[in-house]
């Protein structure tokens, strides 16, 4: 729905029965997860089911504003002394069909399937990166948000991504057509983004995605596409938007009144 202010779409979208069985509000509720501390690392390869991930609990990344999805999307997540770690599962029902298409890195990895993920150390949102990844060989996307501090500096200005940045950090993905479905694995080092592991019980802010492009396959999905966000954005359905990212614990959740 087009309206004098834009585009209005998350409403109409909108699981009603899913909204009240989870008790989240438009505007009022962000999502909570713990990155566990890992006993070894995962071997990023694209399995998901490493033995190392063995302890940490699959997390749901529901349609972007808790609509239904027709492809369903879970991730884990981790930690040790040198990585954030990830993973990605993301069922694809109409494999036969999904086009996958390379766009290098930094180009418009964002136009086919690929998994996202929204870090902000800040715990506010105020300064944060952004990764799209493809399950492509080249296809990966990376930006910086707030990072800037010249004021007259263009990108200060417009608040447009800082693709500049260029980390060092590893994935691998895996395609399974038979199993219809396909897999993406990351590791993130802390001293990419200029610090070290942080304590027991940290919170930062963030969010990971998935986005599904049915309409660039061809003709048979015309304007057909999917969104899913772990902590939905119910008000304007965008990913990059901070004011819906979720909370993230390192380690666990401390009790209610400390920090």
């Amino acid at each position: 729905m087009k309206t004098n202010f834009g585009m209005l779409s998350s409403p109409f979208s909108w699981d009603f029965e899913k909204l009240a069985r989870t008790g989240f509000l438009p505007g009022k509720s962000r999502a909570q997860a713990v990155l566990l501390r890992l006993k070894q690392a995962p071997a990023i390869d694209g399995d998901v089911n490493d033995p190392a991930w063995a302890d940490a609990p699959w997390i749901d990344v529901p349609e972007v504003s808790l609509g239904k999805t027709q492809a369903a999307t879970r991730m884990r997540l981790g930690y040790d002394d040198k990585n954030i770690y990830v993973a990605f599962e993301c069922d694809e029902p109409l494999m036969e069909d999904t086009v996958l298409k390379e766009y290098g890195h930094d180009g418009a990895v964002y136009n086919t399937e690929c998994v996202e993920m929204f870090l902000a150390p800040d715990g506010v949102g105020q300064k944060r990166v952004q990764l799209c990844l493809a399950p492509t060989k080249e296809g990966r996307w990376e930006g910086r948000y707030g990072y800037i501090d010249d004021p007259l500096n263009p990108l200060s200005l417009s608040g447009s991504a800082d693709i500049s940045w260029n980390p060092q950090y590893r994935t691998a993905y895996r395609v399974d057509r038979e199993a219809k479905k396909w897999t993406m694995g990351i590791a993130f080092p802390f001293e990419q983004l200029g610090i070290t592991a942080p304590a027991e019980g940290t919170r930062w802010r963030g969010n990971f995605g998935r986005e599904r492009h049915m309409e660039y396959w061809g003709p048979k999905y015309p304007d057909q596409n999917e969104w899913s966000l772990w902590s939905p954005n119910l008000q304007g359905a965008a990913f990059p938007d901070p004011a819906a990212f979720g909370d993230i614990y390192f380690g666990s959740i401390p009790p209610a009144g400390q920090k």
